[in-house]
Order: structure tokens, then C-alpha cells, then sequence
């Protein structure tokens, strides 16, 4: 039951949810909602990094974590900066172009799972998943560290990491 004034939590939405019969939702449906969520929060992010970072293009990463106490629930958590940060798992970046106001997608990591499992699979990887292994393979061979040094304007030999 919920509280005045106080809003219900994820994980109670989730069990509600759960216990109600369901109406089907076709796969296209589910992906065009949370596109359209995810894209708003690129945006919001966006919009609070044009205060914060003057007359400079900046990046947005966007960071994937597991709902430990809600099964199967992923949240995105959107986060600008002023340097690409260093290639990790569960992340996804992209750089931000004040002048045309617009984002260039940089890169996609998965999880360590996937990765490992892509990159000892990677002659049973779906075509229409090859752009995410060409992404996993630059990460582990450290083509992506080096993408991000290219974006910070570091030496290829430096050995100072930004995160």
C-alpha cells in the first residue's frame, strides 16, 4: 500500500507488476518505449553538461548496472564529462558536439560475461551481432584505450590513464 505523499519503490512496481496478468507486449513495443527513455535521458544529460562545461564538446557514458533486488531489471545511469573515459565493462559512450548539437556514438562494452563469452564464441556470433563483437575484440586487444587517449589528446605512449 502506498503512503500519502510517499512513491512506491522499483521493486514494489515490479512485484505489483508481476502478480497482475499481463497484456503481451510485442518486442518492437518494449524496444521503442525504452529507446525513447533512454534517448530523453541522453538529452537531459546533455542539457545540464552545456551549463556546466562552457563552449566545449564533452561525452556522455552512459553506465549499465544489474537492480541487485530487482530480478532482471537494468538501469542506465547517464553521466557527463569533460575527457572519454577509459574503456570498462558496461559502457557505453558517446561524444557531444556542441556546435551541431548533436552525438557521435563511440563505443559499446558489454558485460565481462558476454564479453568473455563472444570472445571465446566468435565464430558462432550472430551477423547481426558483429558490431558488438568488433567492439568486445578492440577493447580486449586495446584498440579502445587507444581510441580514448586519440579523444583526450595523449600521447599513444603515455602511460597516465583518465578515467
Amino acid at each position: 500500500m502506498e503512503e500519502k505523499g510517499r512513491s512506491k519503490t522499483v521493486s514494489a512496481i515490479a512485484k505489483e507488476l508481476s502478480t497482475k496478468k499481463q497484456e503481451k507486449i510485442s518486442v518492437s513495443d518494449q524496444r521503442d518505449a525504452m529507446l525513447v527513455e533512454y534517448e530523453k535521458n541522453m538529452h537531459d544529460c546533455a542539457s545540464e553538461a552545456l551549463k556546466k562545461f562552457d563552449n566545449m564538446d564533452f561525452f556522455v557514458v552512459v553506465i549499465t548496472k544489474r537492480e541487485p533486488l530487482v530480478e532482471n531489471t537494468l538501469r542506465h545511469y547517464f553521466v557527463a564529462r569533460q575527457s572519454c573515459p577509459t574503456p570498462d565493462y558496461d559502457q557505453t559512450v558517446y561524444k557531444y558536439y556542441r556546435k551541431g548539437h548533436s552525438f557521435e556514438f563511440i563505443w559499446v562494452i558489454p558485460s565481462k560475461d558476454t564479453c568473455l563469452t563472444y570472445l571465446q564464441n566468435t565464430s558462432f556470433v550472430d551477423p547481426k551481432e558483429y558490431d558488438l563483437l568488433k567492439f568486445v575484440t578492440e577493447f580486449a586487444d586495446g584498440t579502445l584505450h587507444k581510441v580514448c587517449k586519440r579523444l583526450n589528446n595523449e600521447e599513444d605512449n603515455s602511460n597516465i590513464l583518465v578515467n
